[in-house]
């Protein structure tokens, strides 16, 4: 199957994505999402679709990041993750090769107090690998940088996650 997302609009409208046939094309459901969105990840078993779907809150400048987890066969939405609040510059999600376990991946730009050199950009990542099933947090990491890391990636096996490291890059 493929899947085919249609934003919506930062205007509260939501968004759709559209889950086809991956040889005929046709249409076998589509999903109306909560807000537009912003990714989409099909597991490997092709059972489940993610996907990051970002909604405005009261703050012009924040915004919430949920992530729903649908069934491809029947179009539910099986599990709605916790929103993470912020001003989200990258984000990703990616399943692991046994789609038990999915990451999740959010930066959003920061200034420090203390910024001398006010041309670079600075990122605040978290890193996060969830159960699939049940939502809960396995794994949790916070980094800082000057470069927001936009994606990472499983080992075939689901033992290793590799990521750019963003000191050296």
């Amino acid at each position: 199957a493929v899947a085919l997302a249609y934003r919506g609009s930062t205007d509260e409208r939501p968004g759709r994505i559209s889950v086809r046939d991956g040889v005929t094309g046709s249409e076998l459901c589509h999903l109306v999402t909560p807000g537009w969105v912003d990714k989409v990840a099909m597991a490997p078993d092709g059972q489940r679709l993610a996907a990051i779907c970002v909604e405005p809150t009261q703050q012009s400048t924040t915004r919430m990041a949920a992530v729903g987890i649908w069934d491809t066969s029947t179009g539910q939405l099986i599990r709605s993750l916790p929103s993470l609040p912020g001003n989200f510059s990258a984000t990703h999600i990616g399943w692991s090769p046994d789609s038990a376990r999915l990451l999740r991946q959010t930066a959003e730009e920061y200034e420090e107090d203390d910024e001398v050199d006010l041309g670079r950009r600075r990122f605040r990542e978290l890193v996060q690998i969830l159960d699939a099933s049940s939502g809960e947090e396995l794994w949790r990491q916070e980094l800082l940088g000057l470069k927001a890391v936009p994606q990472w990636s499983w080992s075939p096996d689901g033992k290793l996650l590799a990521g750019i490291d963003k000191e050296t890059n």
